[in-house]
């Protein structure tokens, strides 16, 4: 399960203020699965790995997002932004 929300302590930082309906930071939730036990299947050198944990979601998501912003800005539109 995931969501998003303001967070409690952390003020609306620059670059929400035109967004920002509260006095606080708005988080997004982002989620992948981390688990090692259900891994992710990679081609690798030829051959096929696996991988799991944070340690391989979080370049995940960050690759997701360059491949993204990669089509975007070949489109003239401008990159998703602090996410």
């Amino acid at each position: 399960y995931s969501g998003s929300g303001d967070t409690m302590t952390f003020p609306v930082p620059y670059w929400q203020k035109a967004e920002a309906a509260g006095q606080t930071r708005a988080v997004s939730d982002v989620a992948l699965n981390a688990s090692p036990a259900t891994p992710y299947w990679v081609r690798e050198y030829g051959e096929w790995q696996y991988y799991g944990g944070t340690s391989f979601a979080s370049p995940t998501f960050a690759a997701i997002v360059a491949v993204i912003d990669g089509k975007r800005k070949a489109e003239g539109e401008p990159r998703l932004g602090f996410l």
